[in-house]
């Protein structure tokens, strides 16, 4: 599935954030999330993370 991301993304994002983007789409194409619930758990770490830093 990480050949699909295309060129662009394969070759421009990190091993790590290749793995992550792969994952969430095989959960989502599996029905097992939403991308909304992706969307909400993502801004819920972002400020999580945000208020540990701050």
């Amino acid at each position: 599935m990480e050949n699909d991301l295309g060129a662009t993304q394969y070759y421009g994002l990190p091993y790590y954030a290749r793995w992550i983007t792969t994952a969430a789409r095989v959960l989502v194409e599996k029905g097992i999330v939403t991308t909304d619930e992706l969307g909400r758990k993502v801004d819920e770490i972002r400020t999580r993370r945000r208020e540990e830093l701050s």
